[in-house]
């Protein structure tokens, strides 16, 4: 979708901290990453001012990641709608990522196209990834106008021409197959988000609950290592692996990301080590 909109010198709008490969996809457009923040003092959700205070001439598209990564943020229909009203205002490009919309924890969650139906620049953009744990598939669609979706498709010629049909017909069985699996899934996803929870509670780690997605953020300071050095001397002296915020932006340079998707027992264990290797315990 990026490809079909932005030009070379415009500038997105991407959520801090937010998925990598955002920042990745811009150096080939010419385009340039401006980051709004979702701080931990806000439970993770995003800092509607400083937002509005980053458009400038260029700022063509608005990013939109909600479940979050890597954070496991939801954020409640007046943020969406708010996010929306300054994409109208400015005239941008909403980008809406909802990569996790079937992996809810808590509570409800909203997609901006749902508030908007008729916003011709409103996109959304889903995957088969999560949801149904097809990560090695590769495939996604968008959502979109009829030109966004013609253009967009006109990108993907060039670069790779189509999904390949073993790929399109796995799709469909998981959409028209037993769902049973995906209710199963998040269950057990909120389970091992609870674990993590309070044992970050207990060891007062804790930044915030993830409503969605199956990430869990972890307040790694007083250990006084920046993250990224913080992650490999978990890996090299305590055998578990984490992702350091500073993969994901600035706003997290205190934390760490936790990937709920192992077992309980791992997750306990792993955990468990975390919080005695940043509290300095043996």
């Amino acid at each position: 979708m990026l490809a079909a909109v932005v030009e070379r010198g415009d500038e997105v709008l991407l959520p801090d901290p937010g998925w990598p490969n955002y920042r990745m996809m811009l150096p080939w457009l010419g385009a340039r990453g401006v980051f709004y923040p979702c701080p931990p003092s806000t439970g993770l959700q995003p800092d509607l001012d400083a937002l509005a205070s980053l458009i400038g001439p260029r700022t063509k598209v608005l990013v939109v990641n909600s479940p979050n990564n890597p954070t496991g943020a939801v954020y409640p229909t007046s943020t969406i709608a708010a996010m929306i009203d300054l994409a109208q205002r400015h005239n941008l490009w909403l980008l809406s990522d909802e990569c996790y919309d079937q992996i809810l924890l808590d509570g409800s969650w909203t997609s901006p196209a749902s508030l908007m139906p008729d916003d011709p620049r409103i996109a959304t953009v889903f995957t088969f990834s999560k949801t149904y744990a097809m990560t090695g598939w590769r495939l996604g669609y968008l959502v979109g106008s009829d030109e966004l979706v013609d253009t967009a498709t006109k990108v993907l010629e060039s670069n790779s021409s189509c999904v390949s049909t073993i790929t399109q017909v796995a799709a469909e069985a998981a959409l028209v197959g037993p769902q049973d699996c995906v209710s199963e899934m998040v269950g057990a996803y909120r389970s091992r988000r609870d674990l993590a929870v309070a044992i970050l509670k207990d060891a007062e780690l804790f930044i915030a609950e993830p409503a969605g997605a199956f990430y869990i953020m972890a307040d790694v300071s007083p250990r006084g290592l920046p993250s990224r050095e913080f992650a490999f001397e978990l890996l090299r002296q305590r055998g578990v692996s984490v992702a350091p915020g500073t993969a994901f932006g600035q706003v997290a340079s205190d934390a760490v990301r936790i990937s709920l998707a192992s077992s309980e027992s791992d997750l306990e264990e792993g955990v468990g080590r975390l919080a005695k290797f940043v509290l300095g315990r043996t």
